[in-house]
Order: structure tokens, then C-alpha cells, then sequence
């Protein structure tokens, strides 16, 4: 069984290009939902009413891996887990304060990860509202699918969005309980909801039931709706499409999708294995009747699995034995390495790792992890900067609170420093303060540059705090042994 031989079951929208559908189905198939097309469960065998054989490429597997989802959510933690969330650096320490608090208030770590999962597809969007009372603005971010959304790029600054279009179809039942007035013949027709982002609208549109002309044609949202429209007045788009590498300028190439047909191989073949487990808990019974079979008959045999012939017939049963189980689950097994291995996640298996490890050995055996989220470094550290730098460019205009403060910045310099990809053992700081020692005595290093490598194993927030603070021991120190020096000033010499 393979993606593509169940994808074509789903029907596309002719509305709509092919690329939502593509979209459509590889988000279906990250989030678990993209079996619910076939028909039948898998343990029915047989059509209720004529007791045809139902083929297993008809059924939804009854066991799913989550093979896809572990690699993203271990590439997520690589990227904005605990210990993982890049340091803003800036020559002014008030703004990278600032950034700090932006990032707690917003929490970025949980947004950028949700990122991370949403664009595995291939794409996501980012918006960031500025929602609050009047004079007191609070920047909220979120990030959204971009099945449905639509980005249009500025045709003088092409890296520049100039719209963004959010479009897809709802029916009039769900119109009704949102307020919208529709008749009882509409409730079940189909409307476009329509949302436009522009750099100083963003503007809802009143639903319009779909229609196509004579000529195949399909209407479209057009009419403003007051209540869905806000004029921000930002100058700028306030969303970040989020493009991954391999793709064109909308939709970069999915992360899971060379491992997509292991997996689905992988669920049929451990859905087949409990199928037989289950067999052999509740046999089926064989029983010789002779004559017709009574009525009462079902309440005298227990048991869900009756297998009736007529006397002087001949049934034979094919049983599964442990070695075709144990086949199974090594079947399986190397079907997990080849999908790990086709999406670059960890080939480590945790029931072999039982000792720590050092940071660099860490490294070393999960380098597939690390070369992935090494390439996504590049795309979610920009999708960081342009979100801190829209705000804080809003914020020199508009009353923006982060943390209940106004911050106002005139100059937005700022860079990512991103840490180690594995927390250091005491073994590796030892070893790094060490070569940091030798190379501050040679004077190959400068205090500023030595305090910067040993902050992120040494959990230091601020380099210039700490360089004050070193400043200020040294200064003490000196003033200490001044004061302990014996003075030889009255001394007179013989």
C-alpha cells in the first residue's frame, strides 16, 4: 500500500489548485487523519449485506507509528526546547533585555515550535497581531496551516509580502450559528469565507454562497464585512510566510514525505499482527450440523467467531504461529530504521543508550538529527528576526507594552547566538574552561571573547553582566592586597 494508491481516493476541489490538495493530504497524513477515507475499519473482512471479502487496501489500519511526529518534535527541541532558545546579542543591553521579555510574554519557544510541526508540510504562516485596549498594545503571535492561505509577494521587493489571502469553503449551517442570516434550502450549500491581509487592512469579507457561471467560472467573496475588518495602519503585512528549503518561493519540500509509504507499510503490517493476536485469544469455532440451524442457536454456542457447515462438509483452519509474530515485529523494526534514516532522524535506539553520554558524543550519533535541524536553523532563526524586528518597528509608532512597559528603540542591531546543540557534562565544561585558561595565559583570547565561548555551557544570561562582575573582582582583589601589603614607608635602612 502506498500514499499515492490512497490519496487518490480523496477528490479534489476544482475550486481550489492542486497545491491545496497536496497540502491537504500531507497534512492529513501528520496529524492522523489521512486513512479516514477508506471505508471500512480494518477487522471487518466482509460487507455487512453480501459478505464479500473486503481487501485490506480498503480498510483503515488499526495501529499507527508515529515515526514522522518523533523526528519533528526532536528537531523542535533542537531548535526552541529547553536550553535550545537562541541568545539575542546587541551592543545595547536594554534591547536585548527588551527581546527577552518580548520572547517570555509571547512565548516564542511554544510558537516557534507549533512552527516547526506546521511547516513540515512544506510552508506555514506566522501572524503577528497587535491586540489590546487603546494606548495599550500586546503583540500576539501565532501560526497557522498554510493549506488555505495564499501569499502575493511585492513585485519591486520580492522577498516582501504584499498580501496575504485566506480562502476556503464553510457550509451555511456553520454561517448560522456565527450569526450570519441563511435560509433553511442554504444550510447545507457551500459559502467562501474570505480573510485578506494587506500592510494597512485586514479585511473580512461577507460570505457568498459558491456558484459557477455557464462557462465554468466560480464567484468570489467581494463585499467587505465591517464586523471581520480592522484597519492596523501598519505599513506592513503582519504575517511571515515560513518557506522550507527544497521547494519553490510558496512551498518548500516536505520533511517526512520520503518516509511516508514505509509508514503506512509499517501500520498494515502491525494492524495484520494484532489481527492474528486476536484470532488467537477467540478462536473460531467449527461445528458439523446436520439439518438446518435453530433459531435459538447463537445463544446456545458463545462466542463472536461461528463457522457453520453442513454434515459430511470439511473445514480447515490456517493458524499463525510465534515465529511469523516475531518475523513481524523485526519486519517492523527495520522498516522504522529505513523511514528514521529517509527523514534524517535519530538512528539511536534509547533502549541500547543506557549510560550518559558527553555533549559531543551526542552529536556525533545523532548527526542526521543535527544536519536537519542545522538547515532549519537558517529558516526559523530568520522567521525569529523578522518577528522581533516587526515589533519593535511597530513599537517606535504605535503604544506597545511588552510586559506592561513601553519600549521604545530607535536602532533595532541585533544578531542570534544560538547554544550548543547538547547540554555540556561536567566533563565537557571542565575540558572547555580549561582550554579557555591555557588560551587567556598564552594571550591568544581576550577576557571578552573567553567570557562569551563559557556562557552558554555555564548558563551565563549576559555577557556584559558578567564582564562587570569580573571587573569588579578584580578590582576588589586589588584593593585587598593594597590594604595587606606592610607598609615600609617609615622604615629606616641600616
Amino acid at each position: 500500500m502506498a500514499f499515492a494508491e490512497i490519496a487518490r481516493l480523496y477528490e479534489r476541489d476544482p475550486h481550489f489548485p492542486i497545491r491545496t490538495l497536496r497540502l491537504k493530504l500531507l497534512t492529513a497524513f501528520r496529524d492522523g487523519s489521512f486513512f479516514d477515507v477508506l471505508p471500512y475499519p480494518f477487522q471487518q473482512e466482509t460487507t455487512e449485506n453480501t459478505a464479500t471479502y473486503i481487501p485490506l487496501r480498503q480498510r483503515r489500519p488499526a495501529a499507527h507509528v508515529s515515526w514522522a511526529n518523533e523526528v519533528l518534535q526532536d528537531v523542535a527541541a533542537l531548535l526552541f526546547g529547553e536550553g535550545h532558545f537562541p541568545e539575542i546579542e546587541s551592543d545595547d543591553e536594554d534591547f536585548c533585555n527588551a527581546v527577552r521579555d518580548f520572547a517570555e510574554d509571547a512565548d516564542l519557544r511554544t510558537v516557534l515550535s507549533e512552527a516547526v510541526y506546521r511547516a513540515s508540510v512544506g510552508s506555514a504562516v506566522l501572524f503577528v497581531r497587535f491586540l489590546g485596549k487603546p494606548g495599550h498594545l500586546k503583540p500576539i503571535v501565532t501560526v497557522e496551516d498554510s493549506t488555505w492561505f495564499t501569499p502575493e509577494w511585492d513585485k519591486s521587493e520580492p522577498w516582501k509580502l504584499s498580501r496575504v489571502v485566506q480562502r476556503y469553503k464553510v457550509k451555511g449551517s456553520a454561517l448560522r450559528e456565527m450569526g450570519y442570516a441563511v435560509s433553511e434550502d442554504d444550510l447545507r450549500a457551500d459559502f467562501w469565507w474570505k480573510t485578506e491581509w494587506t500592510e494597512n487592512d485586514e479585511i473580512g469579507y461577507v460570505p457568498v454562497k459558491v456558484e459557477t457561471d455557464d462557462e465554468g467560472n466560480v464567484n468570489d467573496a467581494t463585499n467587505p464585512d465591517p464586523k471581520r475588518s480592522v484597519h492596523h495602519a501598519l505599513g506592513r503585512v503582519p504575517a511571515i510566510w515560513i518557506t522550507l528549503p527544497g521547494g519553490d518561493k510558496t512551498d518548500g519540500r516536505c520533511l517526512f514525505a520520503p518516509a511516508m509509504d514505509t509508514i503506512i507499510e509499517a501500520d498494515y503490517q502491525l494492524s495484520q499482527l494484532g489481527r492474528g493476536l486476536k484470532y488467537s485469544q477467540d478462536p473460531l469455532k467449527v461445528i458439523s450440523l446436520d439439518g438446518d440451524m435453530p433459531d435459538d442457536f447463537k445463544k446456545i454456542v458463545a462466542g463472536s467467531d461461528l463457522l457453520v457447515i453442513p454434515n459430511g462438509g470439511d473445514a480447515k483452519l490456517l493458524e499463525t504461529s510465534g515465529e511469523s509474530a516475531r518475523a513481524v515485529m523485526e519486519f517492523v523494526a527495520l522498516l522504522r530504521r529505513y523511514a528514521v534514516r529517509a527523514i534524517s532522524g535519530s538512528p539511536i535506539d534509547p533502549e541500547r543508550v543506557t549510560v550518559p553520554q558527553s555533549g559531543r558524543a551526542m552529536e556525533i550519533l545523532n548527526l542526521p538529527l543535527i544536519q536537519l535541524a542545522d538547515r532549519l536553523r537558517n529558516v526559523f532563526g530568520h522567521v525569529l528576526m523578522q518577528t522581533v524586528t516587526m515589533v519593535f518597528d511597530v513599537a517606535k509608532t504605535r503604544p506597545v507594552e511588552i510586559k506592561g512597559k513601553k519600549t521604545v528603540f530607535e536602532t533595532i542591531d541585533f544578531r542570534l547566538r544560538w547554544p550548543a546543540w547538547y547540554p555540556p557534562t561536567a566533563t565537557d565544561r571542565l575540558q572547555d574552561a580549561q582550554s579557555v585558561t591555557a588560551a587567556r595565559q598564552s594571550q591568544a583570547l581576550s577576557q571578552d571573547s573567553a567570557v562569551k565561548f563559557l556562557a552558554a555551557p555555564f548558563d551565563v544570561e549576559s555577557v556584559d553582566d558578567e564582564l562587570k562582575k569580573l571587573q569588579k573582582e578584580q578590582d576588589d582583589n586589588a584593593r585587598r592586597a593594597q590594604q595587606q601589603r606592610p607598609d615600609t614607608s617609615g622604615q629606616q635602612t641600616a
